[in-house]
């Protein structure tokens, strides 16, 4: 009988620490999946950062290269102003690295997708209707989202008082440089 006692006993025993040890890794689980969670935001946030700071440093080389800033602000007044091929590359190039800093902030969801936020740089894109030629006829093909790009046709359409022409054939000499 005190073997039955002595083996009850050892079970009960084994069953709490089974318990036990279930529980603390349960807790470890829990603990992880919160550091987990802390280290997935701070990643966001570096990558929100490191996105910001790689749009000031594009706004800041034109504004510390005169000839980036000329070229940029001929081709912001009218495309057909640029003269070279030198200038038409430096513009589009420049512009296309403003286009490609609105694409990686809509894929990081900067501002929690804050459409105003958006709206801001879509109509500093399209203010003029140089810039909205330049989009029409380069810089739509390098927004890569089909929302983003449907916002940014909207907003063309607004400033522009008419749908945009995506016929990439369309009347004008001004095209995308890659492509010749």
């Amino acid at each position: 009988m005190e073997t039955d006692i002595i083996v009850a006993v050892a079970q009960i025993s084994t069953g709490m620490a089974t318990l036990l040890v279930a529980i603390f890794l349960a807790t470890q689980i829990v603990l992880q999946r919160r550091q987990l969670d802390r280290a997935h935001l701070d990643a966001e946030r570096e990558l929100a950062f490191s996105a910001a700071v790689r749009r000031d440093n594009i706004v800041f080389a034109r504004l510390g290269n005169p000839a980036v800033e000329s070229t940029f602000m001929k081709g912001w007044k009218d495309v057909s102003h640029l003269n070279d091929p030198t200038e038409i590359n430096r513009f589009q190039s420049y512009v296309r690295l403003i286009e490609s800093c609105l694409n990686y902030d809509w894929t990081l969801g900067r501002d929690n997708n804050d459409l105003s936020m958006f709206d801001n740089q879509i109509e500093a894109l399209l203010s003029n209707d140089s810039m909205r030629m330049h989009y029409q006829q380069v810089g739509r093909k390098n927004i890569h989202h089909p929302e983003l790009r449907r916002l940014m046709d909207e907003r063309y359409e607004l400033l522009a008082g008419k749908p945009i022409d995506t016929d990439m054939n369309s009347d004008t000499d001004y095209k995308d440089f890659r492509r010749g």
